[in-house]
């Protein structure tokens, strides 16, 4: 998760140089839960995992992004019109990318991973929405973000059910 969460940032960079140029519920029954204190959620965890992948990989797809902007650039007639356009739509998608996180982690049958995920999600919408600028320092925020607890918790239990977080 670390490598994953500071490749966001890289994202963020990008577009910084370009600009200035269904949720399934899939939660167990009650039941099932309280049957087992000390459930096996290893399968649970490689599902949630492997989705964690797909997600934040989506943070690494800026052609979409960078079209975005690009759109919500035109028209704007000042540098600082067009600055805010790009700062507010790359807000948008990044807290839009890792809201998903909220989705994922409900489907967590882990309660230590489901805890890690939405802690996570939460930090990096802060981040997100302190930034003032595309020059902020976000990918110092990143490797801060990438150094906590919960990422490295996210990490161990996404490696211990057999899935390695992208890089």
């Amino acid at each position: 998760m670390r490598r994953v969460l500071a490749a966001a940032g890289v994202g963020v960079a990008l577009l910084a140089v370009t600009a200035c140029g269904t949720s399934k519920d899939t939660s167990s029954s009650p039941t099932a839960a309280a049957s087992s204190a000390a459930a096996d959620h290893t399968a649970n965890s490689k599902d949630v995992c492997t989705e964690i992948n797909t997600t934040l990989n989506g943070v690494n797809d800026t052609a979409g992004l960078q079209k975005a902007v690009q759109d919500a650039m035109a028209g704007k007639k000042t540098q600082a019109e067009q600055q805010a356009a790009a700062l507010m739509t790359a807000k948008a998608f990044l807290v839009q990318v890792f809201a998903k996180l909220k989705d994922v982690a409900a489907k967590a049958e882990d309660p230590e991973l489901k805890a890690a995920l939405l802690k996570i999600e939460a930090d990096f919408e802060g981040v997100v929405t302190s930034m003032k600028s595309l020059d902020d320092d976000i990918d110092g925020k990143m490797k801060a973000l990438d150094a906590t607890d919960e990422s490295k918790k996210v990490t161990t239990i996404c490696s211990a059910a057999g899935v390695t977080l992208s890089e």
